[in-house]
């Protein structure tokens, strides 16, 4: 999260493991953004090592890290490769809107909570149906029940999405 994001909170590690398995990039992607404390960086990488035959050192070095080396977190991401960042947004994209989809409840206005983490994305392609201002191409009626509708939907394709990936960076 930078200091000009609309929306500002972190997702715990048991959130994001239950959601996808994260790539280094992507773990080193929502830490740099503010998503991930570092507490969260080893936990989603022990899911990695834990669910695949083979993770990069580094992140196998991460998964293993004890409390008491946790100030190493911010170094060992950023030994990791250098990445191209889009499919890493696409993930945080996804996890903020799942996030906020699981607690609306906690929020004054959910809709107006997606349309400020678009904006905090740079109004990605796949969640622009998800924005009340923006017309959409389906049968459904106008509305809030069909907003919610489709926001669910994009959750569900994109979580069934990310899950056929393998680990590879």
């Amino acid at each position: 999260m930078s200091d000009s994001d609309l929306v500002k909170f972190r997702i715990p590690a048991s959130f994001v493991t239950d959601k996808v398995a994260l790539t280094p990039a992507e773990a080193a992607y929502g830490f740099e953004h503010g998503w991930l404390t570092p507490d969260d960086v080893v936990k989603v990488a022990l899911a990695a090592y834990e669910a695949f035959a083979a993770i990069p050192d580094t992140f196998e070095e991460l998964a293993l890290l004890l409390s008491d080396d946790y100030y190493r977190v911010p170094d060992l991401l950023s030994a990791l490769p250098l990445r191209e960042e889009k499919e890493e947004a696409r993930v945080w994209f996804f996890l903020a809107l799942a996030w906020v989809y699981d607690h609306k409840d906690s929020y004054a206005d959910p809709l107006e909570t997606v349309e400020m983490i678009s904006a905090d994305f740079g109004y990605p392609e796949g969640g622009r149906a998800l924005l009340r201002f923006t017309p959409v191409d389906d049968d459904r009626p106008a509305g809030t029940e069909s907003m919610y509708e489709r926001w669910l939907e994009y959750i569900q394709r994109t979580k069934a999405d990310l899950s056929k990936r393998t680990i590879g960076n």
